[in-house]
């Protein structure tokens, strides 16, 4: 399946520095996006919701907070640019089910990263494989004939999307079976 969410950038992006005398803490509004399933999830179309969110201040630390649906609370080690990431995903489906995802992954932040986030006027999308990010979700669902990928294993890998409607996330996830 395939997760996409467009995100607010640049000044959008609220920020507190040095919070405590060590991490940043930043707010960046996701203004839609979208869950379309293949393979065994064919069919399934959802549409991101506003979510409440919630994340844990560490120090030293970089934390990212992604709010109004999908929650992206990354803890950055400046020393290799390796942030660790915790995601919480609100979506109602096309059939009017509740959708819940929530993943941890790993994200190599780069130059191309940073110009996304900073709305960079030359800010470009990237291919999968172009940057080390890897998530690896947990599914639940209010819909009965979606219940199997409450017990399935997932993994994902992400990569950004500059286009017409702004800039986003994307991953492309994949169940795991014998």
């Amino acid at each position: 399946m395939t997760v996409r969410g467009y995100i607010a950038v640049g000044d959008d992006i609220l920020q507190i520095k040095n919070v405590l005398n060590g991490p940043q803490r930043s707010f960046i509004p996701v203004t839609g996006g979208s869950i379309k399933g293949v393979g065994p999830a064919e069919g399934l179309e959802a549409e991101i919701s506003p979510a409440s969110s919630d994340g844990v201040l560490t120090n030293p630390a970089f934390w990212l907070l992604i709010g109004s649906g999908l929650t992206l609370v990354s803890q950055m080690n400046p020393s290799t640019n390796t942030a660790h990431l915790n995601v919480r995903l609100a979506a109602r489906s096309s059939a009017g089910a509740a959708i819940f995802v929530q993943y941890q992954g790993i994200l190599k932040v780069d130059k191309a990263g940073g110009k996304v986030l900073s709305g960079a006027p030359d800010a470009k999308s990237t291919e999968y494989g172009e940057q080390e990010w890897f998530i690896s979700p947990l599914i639940e669902t209010s819909d009965e004939r979606l219940k199997w990928m409450e017990e399935s294993v997932w993994v994902g890998q992400g990569h950004w999307i500059v286009d017409g409607k702004g800039s986003a996330v994307e991953y492309q996830v994949y169940r795991l079976a014998n």
